[in-house]
């Protein structure tokens, strides 16, 4: 299947991206398929990140797990997988180059503390491009700004600023407002191994990548050479789906003027019951940024609901300013929101199939996100045994109903979103805080 995806990409002038996290892991044979709990080698047990004086795993994860980066032996052999990866796969355009997916988890010894996690990264990723060029490979790297990373170097600059494309990360920032410009920002928190002051507010997000940008233009890299990679649509939280479509509009807008050229997006592909709107907008705006908002909107509801798509667009701008108790901590009015959840749809005839399938998703979608409000609502009362029932009963409607709704449902992927809905209404702490 993936040869298949790669030359008909290729085939249609598009580059191929691969890899990421991993090589920190598969340099020392150890699987690096997600936050999976493995064995680390006993032989390789000293080249783990030194934390609170012992080498040892972060949450039993060597995905998540630092390694002790100021040590030129695993240097060496993370750079060599690489190299040797990149030989065995010539069908890569860009290869993600990233170190460990954990946060507070990187080594504090003698050697480490004193050192800016991007420093190690810089002096590693010019390694990696003199092996490269050695080789006479022409591969394009990608490094990001994520996490630790989220610090600029102080030392350390890339050699030759063409091999590396840049990529933001603001897996910290908020999706209920769009990232200012970072000419508004101002300057980041001081650099505080494993104890780091990651952004609050969106506005400390574009701190990080305003210091970024300078550091691009201060080694000579384009700009346009860069992109977003962010986490858009994986919450359940407005079921008429503009809060999302805003932002998202106004971040692209803004791709440009903050130094960035472009937007990958972190998400599942089945996601079209709560988030078709955004994400076609998304497309769009990626494609055609002259377009407004407003048009690409009524483009998305006349292509589902046909020529009186205009009552529907009014009956989801309705959801959405209705679905306030689903992200405010303080809005209780959860009442108001069953209702208009509640209400039927249109009184509209059906011209075709495709308005037709629009509409079974309408009330699909309503339906799901009526019982996710009844159980954050008994969430927040404190009513456990019937947040239990509630969650037992969504589970056995997501289950019946997603083979109906294959390409619009990701049900695994759902789960972890009822979760992060209960999580962030009681303002309980998560593994990525």
């Amino acid at each position: 299947m993936l040869p298949q995806i790669v030359y008909t990409a290729h085939s249609n002038g598009l580059m191929y991206h691969a890899v990421g996290h991993g090589f920190t892991c598969e340099a020392y044979g150890v699987p690096s398929l997600g936050w999976l709990e493995l064995d680390w080698p006993d032989e390789y047990i000293d080249v783990l990140a030194q934390r609170n004086g012992k080498r040892d795993l972060s949450w039993n994860m060597p995905l998540i797990s630092a390694l002790c980066y100021s040590r030129e032996d695993v240097q060496k052999r993370i750079i060599d997988y690489a190299v040797n990866y990149i030989e065995e796969h010539p069908e890569i355009d860009y290869l993600h180059f990233w170190l460990d997916d954990g946060h507070n988890n990187k080594c504090e010894c003698d050697r480490c503390k004193n050192i800016k996690i991007a420093d190690l990264y810089i002096k590693m990723l010019n390694t990696l491009d003199y092996e490269l060029t050695k080789r006479g490979l022409n591969t394009k790297i990608v490094f990001l700004a994520y996490h630790e990373l989220l610090w600029t170097p102080d030392k350390e600059k890339l050699k030759n600023p063409n091999r590396f494309t840049f990529m933001f990360a603001p897996i910290q920032r908020s999706f209920l407002q769009p990232l200012p410009l970072i000419e508004e920002a101002g300057e980041p928190k001081k650099y505080n191994l494993n104890k780091q002051p990651f952004p609050q507010n969106n506005y400390e997000m574009a701190a990080h990548l305003k210091a970024w940008t300078e550091y691009r233009k201060m080694v000579g890299m384009s700009l346009s050479d860069s992109f977003d990679f962010d986490y858009y649509l994986n919450d359940y939280n407005d079921p008429g789906q503009f809060i999302q479509t805003r932002l998202i509009y106004e971040d692209i807008q803004n791709l440009k003027k903050n130094g960035l050229g472009g937007l990958i997006n972190c998400q599942s592909q089945r996601l079209f019951d709560h988030a078709a709107l955004p994400q076609y907008v998304m497309a769009r705006a990626l494609q055609q940024p002259e377009l407004s908002l407003d048009e690409i909107v009524d483009e998305f509801f006349f292509g589902a609901f046909g020529n009186n798509y205009e009552v529907y667009k009014k009956e989801w701008l309705k959801l959405t300013e209705a679905s306030a108790p689903l992200r405010d901590k303080e809005n209780m009015e959860f009442d108001k929101l069953k209702e208009v959840l509640a209400a039927p749809l249109p009184e509209e005839q059906c011209k075709d199939l495709t308005t037709s399938h629009s509409r079974k998703l309408m009330k699909f979608t309503k339906e799901l996100f009526l019982m996710l409000t009844d159980m954050t609502e008994q969430a927040v009362l404190g009513n456990d045994e019937k947040v239990k029932e509630i969650q037992e009963k969504i589970n056995r409607y997501t289950s019946e109903k997603e083979s109906e709704f294959i390409i619009e449902l990701d049900r695994n992927y759902f789960k972890g979103a009822m979760e992060r809905l209960l999580k962030e209404k009681l303002d309980k702490e998560n593994l990525d805080d």
